[in-house]
């Protein structure tokens, strides 16, 4: 299914054209916006990168895991093509703006590209209400988020309680993987007054990505004073400060 978006946006991008010399820049951001440079005509090229794409870089080889037969060999070609045209996009590019120092350095070390860092705006609302006894874990429910990992530890203390405040690709395995642990809480996706309220009765979040480019949930819930235990990984150093903050471990 991701093959198909990925076809899908690549389709979608002749469609994105301006009227000549109506726009004296362009500012492109997300994972393939890049690749649209070809279609709009500006003097200015601005892209704002929050991550590099995975499965063409970092995490190309865990891609090819999940793949067998001919998917494997479609995979291969399809990532070398999008590899080519990612990079030739790159190559237009007046100016690389990075969500993080993590982030540049991908860039820095996949493509060879500089970048300056402009950290995204996050929510420092304070929503503290209190305490409760229970955790909570924000990641989306995907494999390189590890919440499988959070899961695993909690059903070894039963006694504390986690509460999962998401969804994706891998709920139903983690539910299953929680089956009969009454301490284990999972709310599927929440608006964000609710998740806000759950998040400032929290006792800390818990946030283990793997590699994660800047990470706005640690941030948000530093924000509403509650410390993050976190993965001594990408953006997480750049925003927890460890034994201040949060705690950070390494993997």
């Amino acid at each position: 299914s991701n093959i198909r978006d990925y076809i899908s946006l690549i389709k979608n991008f002749r469609y994105l054209t301006f009227e000549p010399n109506t726009r004296p820049w362009v500012i492109y951001s997300g994972n393939f916006a890049p690749l649209s440079v070809r279609y709009i005509d500006s003097p200015k090229q601005i892209l704002y990168c929050n991550n590099i794409p995975r499965f063409i870089y970092d995490r190309r080889l865990q891609y090819l895991d999940e793949y067998n037969g001919w998917k494997t060999m479609f995979f291969r070609l399809f990532s070398h093509y999008m590899k080519r045209e990612y990079e030739k996009a790159f190559g237009s590019m007046d100016l690389i703006i990075a969500n993080s120092a993590n982030v540049q350095g991908k860039i820095k070390k996949f493509i060879g590209s500089d970048s300056i860092v402009v950290y995204p705006p996050c929510e420092v609302i304070d929503h503290w209400n209190g305490q409760g006894d229970f955790y909570v874990s924000t990641a989306r429910l995907e494999k390189y988020k590890r919440v499988d990992t959070i899961i695993k530890a909690f059903l070894k203390m039963p006694q504390k309680k986690p509460v999962v405040m998401s969804g994706g690709r891998e709920e139903k395995v983690l539910r299953n993987l929680a089956h009969g642990a009454e301490n284990i809480i999972f709310t599927g996706w929440l608006g964000q007054k609710r998740m806000n309220e759950i998040l400032g009765n929290s006792i800390a979040s818990i946030y283990v990505p793997e590699e994660e480019d800047f990470g706005i949930s640690p941030v948000e819930s530093m924000a509403s004073g509650k410390p993050v235990i976190g993965v001594s990984e990408g953006g997480l150093n750049e925003t927890v400060i460890d034994g201040h903050t949060g705690m950070l471990i390494n993997n």
